[in-house]
């Protein structure tokens, strides 16, 4: 059972596995609508995306496994970060995974495939671009993601996700607002309120 601290502190802990010198990074997932391949019952979306660790997402359907994030316009992506706990969930938790961005879920490049071993925590998924010339990263640009499991570990066969952000480039604006939101655990709490309100789930999918 993880206590309420914890879970106060989880939403915004990914922060810690950004890597060194990235700049302003600003949580996008709320700009997208999600859609999942399939949930079990009180254990989809909602789950997914709460500030909670003691909560997940269960898949409840045939391998592979998706969770379609799809946005309005073209949004500029930098990171995933996806929590996941081996010690807790064994054979649901996902060893490979398999990313795709494009244009629509009907066009997307070649996928970029992840392995786990063991994971427990956040992980870091960089989905940016590499500058030849200058040997920079630049965002990638996309209007849809699709993340395939395509491997659990133990060959289990539905797995287990208890969290997952998409990261977009921020301005120093949104970046004090983020500072002062973990500063503040009310303000934070009040603005996760919000969010959820706004938020109508059905058929797997968040808009």
């Amino acid at each position: 059972m993880v206590n309420d601290n914890s879970n106060k502190n989880f939403g915004r802990s990914w922060t810690s596995c950004l890597p060194e010198g990235v700049g302003h990074i600003n949580d996008i997932s709320n700009e997208a609508v999600w859609t999942l391949s399939s949930a079990k019952e009180g254990m989809g979306i909602h789950q997914l995306l709460d500030d909670r660790e003691d909560t997940f997402w269960q898949s409840d359907g045939l391998q592979p496994h998706t969770i379609t994030i799809e946005f309005q316009r073209r949004t500029p992506i930098d990171f995933l970060v996806v929590y996941l706990d081996y010690k807790l969930d064994e054979s649901y938790t996902p060893s490979k995974i398999q990313i795709q961005t494009g244009s629509s879920v009907l066009d997307l490049e070649d996928p970029k495939t992840v392995t786990f071993s063991e994971p427990t925590g956040w992980q870091l998924i960089d989905l940016r671009k590499e500058k030849t010339s200058k040997k920079q990263q630049t965002s990638q640009q996309a209007f849809a993601i699709v993340i395939q499991i395509v491997q659990n570990h133990q060959n289990g066969r539905d797995t287990h996700i208890r969290g997952l952000r998409v990261l977009g480039p921020g301005s120093a604006h949104k970046n004090m607002l983020i500072r002062a939101l973990a500063r503040n655990e009310a303000l934070a709490q009040h603005f996760s309120d919000l969010y959820f309100k706004k938020t109508i789930f059905s058929n797997g999918t968040i808009r």
